[in-house]
């Protein structure tokens, strides 16, 4: 990031046609004077290194809070990049603040890295990123009721079975998945205004058969939980938390006879990733979470979660 003299420089977002657009033109000005007077910015970085960015509207975080009963409303992006590429530039700038370290740890060993960051930073952070093949954001108002942040494409009629470590001595437990999708869900509890504990925990959901009209935010929450892997992470409104792939995907070479893991083609244009457990690290959870297939490609998905107040309590507005 390039502060000087309490200037912070952002991209500029502007709006054409429906599609928030990030411009770089003010920056490349602010460059131009610092340039002049003799400043440097973050080394080796310029916002010409990145293509414009266009964040397009994600349909599928949704939520049924009514706005008086919400506490927070949660901003989330999504940047899809090609599987196999590395995001270690990016990854190494992020920060533990906010999150247990062991918690840390356990998620990077299922797979999935975890990192905070000052929102001040997030336009030169950015810049740290692969070229991306899209972006899409969201918004959704948040109470103390679980949502679904993120979902697997389906799982098709294959079982898939996944290991999951239950203590810090090593000692693993074997899942078994047979349809319906992985997704990971969101709590929010506020603490103060402006400060609010998450919790995220990865959930089977597979809608349970029954006689009486459900509203889908109940049908969403159908399934088991898997709380070895719950996580909390301490946020403000002026943080920024980043999830992504610990070790870039690719496609595996299946044994012969072993068939792939199917996706719900019917029903979901992007197909979940093909590979026969055998060829695959089973406690990479991060695969089914951040990870599918869109026309014939692997893809590999960022999410950044930030988040503010909405309804601030009385006396602290």
């Amino acid at each position: 990031m390039a502060n000087i003299m309490g200037l912070v420089i952002f991209p500029a977002v502007t709006r054409h046609s429906g599609v928030l657009r990030t411009g770089h033109h003010s920056v490349g000005w602010i460059l131009l004077v610092l340039v002049l007077i003799g400043c440097a910015t973050e080394p080796g970085l310029s916002p010409q290194d990145n293509p414009e960015v266009v964040f397009r509207h994600w349909q599928e975080n949704s939520s049924s809070v009514e706005p008086d009963r919400a506490l927070a409303l949660v901003k989330i992006q999504r940047i899809d990049l090609p599987g196999a590429a590395t995001l270690s530039r990016a990854q190494e700038r992020l920060q533990e603040v906010g999150l247990e370290e062991a918690e840390v740890r356990r998620w990077q060993t299922h797979g999935m890295h975890l990192g905070s960051l000052d929102k001040d930073a997030y336009g030169w952070w950015l810049l740290r990123l692969p070229a991306w093949l899209e972006g899409w954001q969201s918004r959704m108002l948040v109470d103390e009721a679980p949502l679904p942040l993120v979902r697997s494409p389906g799982l098709g009629r294959s079982k898939v079975e996944l290991m999951l470590e239950t203590g810090d001595a090593g000692t693993t437990r074997t899942v078994t998945l047979e349809g319906g999708r992985l997704q990971l869900l969101l709590k929010v509890r506020r603490v103060a205004a402006g400060q609010y504990l998450l919790e995220l925990v990865p959930h089977h959901n597979r809608p349970q058969v029954s006689f009486e009209p459900r509203l889908r935010p109940e049908r969403e929450l159908d399934g088991l939980t898997f709380p070895e892997l719950r996580l909390l992470a301490a946020m403000d409104d002026g943080r920024i938390l980043v999830m992504s792939l610990a070790q870039p995907v690719n496609d595996p070479t299946p044994p012969s006879g072993t068939p792939p893991l199917p996706g719900d083609q019917a029903d979901d244009p992007v197909v979940a990733v093909e590979a026969a457990s055998e060829s695959l690290d089973r406690r990479n959870w991060g695969r089914y979470l951040l990870a599918h297939r869109a026309k014939g490609k692997l893809v590999q998905s960022v999410l950044i979660l930030s988040i503010e107040d909405f309804n601030p309590p009385q006396g602290q507005r």
